[in-house]
């Protein structure tokens, strides 16, 4: 054991053991001046990823490292190898620094056994700074009504070792209970019911894809809301009263009948109002139900109410039939 580590005690070290098999293995102690807390950094499987080098600069060198645990005493291993250049193809597709931010990019993300990365500033042969960064999978929250069948997705990983996902449930009003629901890529909820709602978490290596499902009781119709393409728009929750809990959900035309919670979606918009939603400049885009869920004491979904928006010039081709609108 090292302590009171300084610059100087950088280098390579040959770790030995002796016994019924001999040992040795080479490991590179980096002592850096500053070690910052760890970023984390909301990533899409299958989509182009850059990870920040904050503090790195024109005449500084900078290393990427990558590791399986976020702990600082596991091992890390450099990106690019002891590659002289900084593109490298592999395992977890193609990897190449910014030049102009020192970032990490990586193409076409697949998930592997490294979910953190960090990068070390350098001057010369000293580590000035280390700045960790930490893959995250957004957690989504999604609205179904009783008797539905919801599916929920575990993200593709390049390979597994022969380990299948793990889906395990945390219960809405005990969040000390786990239970294990499943070991596919899907998990398939039918004919839902309101105990079916609460947090469920697939994990597969490192990675956690957290989806926080809500069953309600079955709503009535629609009302409809007609809209101009630059109006200011306020939704009104049916059945709230003064002190209830409220949460809104959209389903958009582009997410395929899957409702979603409205802070994740509306960038442009007011929640703040109780009872209300406030929608600014509305657009094609904002076309959709709007549902308002309204919460007991437990917690619970006691009802929710929901708005069709149409645009107002293509009312006259809006055919409602089995609560879908054709446009």
């Amino acid at each position: 054991m090292i302590q009171n580590l300084i610059h100087s005690d950088s280098g390579q070290y040959q770790e030995e053991c002796w016994g019924n098999v001999t040992y040795e293995n080479n490991i590179t102690v980096i002592v850096c001046s500053t070690i910052l807390f760890r970023r984390r950094v909301d990533v899409t499987v299958g989509e182009t990823v850059d990870l920040p080098c904050e503090g790195a600069a024109d005449n500084l060198d900078i290393q990427w490292l990558k590791s399986d645990s976020g702990y600082w005493n596991n091992i890390w291993t450099r990106v690019f190898g002891d590659s002289v250049t900084s593109v490298m193809d592999d395992v977890e597709g193609k990897s190449q620094v910014v030049k102009d931010s020192s970032g990490l990019r990586i193409y076409n993300l697949t998930l592997s056994r490294f979910k953190y990365y960090n990068c070390l500033v350098m001057n010369q042969q000293q580590c000035v700074s280390s700045h960790p960064v930490e893959l995250n999978l957004p957690s989504e929250r999604i609205l179904y009504t009783v008797g539905e069948t919801a599916v929920l997705q575990c993200p593709a990983a390049e390979f597994t070792d022969g380990q299948p996902p793990l889906w395990t449930k945390y219960n809405e009003n005990n969040y000390n209970f786990v239970s294990e629901v499943g070991k596919n890529y899907s998990l398939v909820l039918s004919s839902l019911q309101l105990n079916h709602s609460g947090l469920y978490f697939c994990k597969i290596y490192d990675h956690v894809q957290q989806y926080h499902l809500l069953v309600c009781p079955k709503s009535g119709p629609p009302a409809v809301e007609l809209f101009s393409e630059g109006d200011n728009v306020t939704f009104r929750c049916r059945g709230w009263e003064e002190g209830s809990w409220h949460r809104w959900f959209i389903e958009p035309n582009q997410t395929e009948g899957r409702r979603l919670y409205s802070f994740d979606l509306a960038s442009d918009s007011d929640l703040k109002t109780a009872g209300l939603l406030i929608l600014s400049n509305v657009s094609l885009e904002d076309t959709g139900e709007y549902w308002c869920v309204i919460f007991g004491p437990d917690d619970q979904c006691v009802s929710s109410s929901r708005t069709l928006y149409v645009k107002e010039s293509e009312l006259f081709l809006c055919i409602y039939i089995y609560n879908n609108c054709i446009l």
